[in-house]
């Protein structure tokens, strides 16, 4: 009796482990076979690579990026804007980056493959892989880096209702057909030209984070519009002092012009006020401590508040400060949700295919993230964000004939000066958004350097495109 017992625990276990075998066989074949496939550790690529033409990337209007030329005795691979679009390509040579690496699959993928070895074996014609073309404007990408001047920062420009990435600027950059001659100074570089900021960079959000306090009041507190605070310039908290831009005292303070005049001691009292736990619910309602899919990589924007949080965590928090971390991609995300009246589009850079005959295929479909407010909590947002730059803090980022809604933000740093934050969308005479932005520039010499650059380049965009 106990061998038969022992039997069918036998049989059990191993028809468990079969059962958790083929499903790790399904998720590898069904779930994670793009990224499996695209793995630079993949031998078959590098394979590819030398017997094939690797496939071109290309700009949303066609302008070459990246492209393989033959030499006489190998192919060669140029990047022909260079620095401007650095961190969105990548390089080869030592290793792969950007696109270089994450769309290296298609980028080595041979449609008709046995056509194209026959006609080579035939007439010596080249096998060539699929080619990319981007979501991206290499031209608003050239202005935007060189609106930077050489400052370390980045730009990301979208479009709201659909989540095409327009711009993505991370600075300094470098020119990736040298990369690799160029490795070991790159690599050493203290400015770290070769760090995507884009996406790999991570920032306290100052100011900017006083939209996701507002809308923690907004869902909250019951009167929040009558909730009101004479600013004096400073205020004390428990440990923490809080003091607004320069010490200005902003006098008596509601929430719009409390926004309006980026007022740090109204925010604070707010966010004391709504508590922590209230902050964070409403962060994460935000998709802040989550982890977001893109194409060059993932990325998490985050804040420890919760219901145990000190007091003097909250007020900080609140305004942007300490321990909250976010990238420029999700800040541009978080304003186009507002210009999509509370929808976040998944963000996406690859728009289509080119196949070696010219035909075009496997495009991207835009697709809801989540809807993260309510069409009146964005509204209400909006109405606020363009009072900022209309008459507040964001003036520098108007563009006549366009509303600018927007939010300036200085961020404090322990190893320097302040940061300047800018994050805002345009919206035209018909009420569509067609750009939604954001701006860090590290240690700048002046707070509202953000939205300067943000203004010059969406006054470029609408005049030029």
């Amino acid at each position: 009796m106990k061998s038969k017992k022992y039997i069918k625990r036998v049989i059990l276990i191993f028809g468990v482990l079969f059962v958790l075998l083929i499903v790790y066989i399904v998720k590898i074949a069904g779930f994670d076979r793009y990224e499996t496939a695209s793995s630079t550790y993949n031998p078959r690529l590098s394979i590819t690579d030398e017997t094939v033409k690797r496939g071109s990337i290309l700009d949303r209007n066609g302008v070459v990026l990246a492209e393989s030329t033959w030499n006489g005795s190998s192919y060669t691979r140029a990047y022909p804007m260079g620095r401007y679009t650095a961190h969105v390509t990548g390089y080869t040579g030592v290793g792969k980056t950007g696109l270089e690496a994450y769309a290296g699959f298609q980028l080595t993928n041979i449609k008709d493959e046995i056509v194209q070895r026959f006609k080579n074996a035939i007439s010596e014609t080249e096998i060539v892989a699929d080619s990319v073309q981007l979501t991206i404007d290499s031209d608003l990408n050239r202005k935007a880096y060189e609106l930077m001047n050489g400052e370390k920062g980045s730009v990301v420009m979208m479009d709201p209702s659909t989540g095409e990435v327009f711009v993505m600027v991370s600075s300094p950059s470098f020119d990736p057909s040298t990369a690799a001659e160029n490795w070991e100074s790159l690599r050493d570089d203290e400015d770290s030209p070769l760090l995507n900021r884009a996406v790999s960079g991570y920032y306290p959000p100052g100011s900017t984070f006083k939209v996701i306090t507002a809308l923690a009041a907004m869902r909250n507190l019951g009167g929040y519009r009558d909730f009101v605070v004479d600013c004096t310039g400073a205020a004390d908290f428990d440990e923490k002092i809080i003091h607004c831009y320069n010490n200005t005292a902003h006098g008596t303070m509601n929430l719009e012009n409390a926004l309006k005049y980026s007022c740090n001691t109204y925010f604070a009292a707010l966010g004391k006020e709504v508590g922590g736990k209230a902050l964070s619910d409403t962060a994460e309602s935000l998709m802040m401590n989550t982890d977001i899919e893109f194409t060059l990589g993932k990325f998490k924007s985050t804040e420890n508040l919760d219901f145990f949080s000190r007091e003097s965590e909250v007020v900080e928090t609140s305004i942007g400060q300490g321990e909250t971390l976010v990238n420029p991609l999700y800040m541009a995300m978080l304003a186009s949700s507002i210009a999509n009246d509370g929808v976040m589009m998944k963000p996406y850079i690859i728009s289509n295919k080119i196949y070696y005959d010219g035909n075009t295929g496997g495009y991207t479909l835009p697709s809801r993230l989540k809807t993260v407010m309510s069409v009146d909590e964005a509204k209400e947002l909006k109405n606020m964000m363009t009072a900022v730059v209309e008459s507040g803090t964001g003036t520098d980022a108007a563009v006549w004939g366009y509303t600018v809604s927007g939010k300036t933000g200085t961020a404090e740093n322990p190893n320097g000066t302040d940061h300047s934050w800018f994050i805002g969308f345009m919206t035209d005479s018909e009420g569509n958004s067609p750009y939604a932005i954001a701006v860090v520039i590290e240690n700048p010499e002046g707070s509202t350097r953000g939205a300067w650059v943000a203004g010059e380049l969406l006054r470029y965009a609408v005049n030029n495109q």
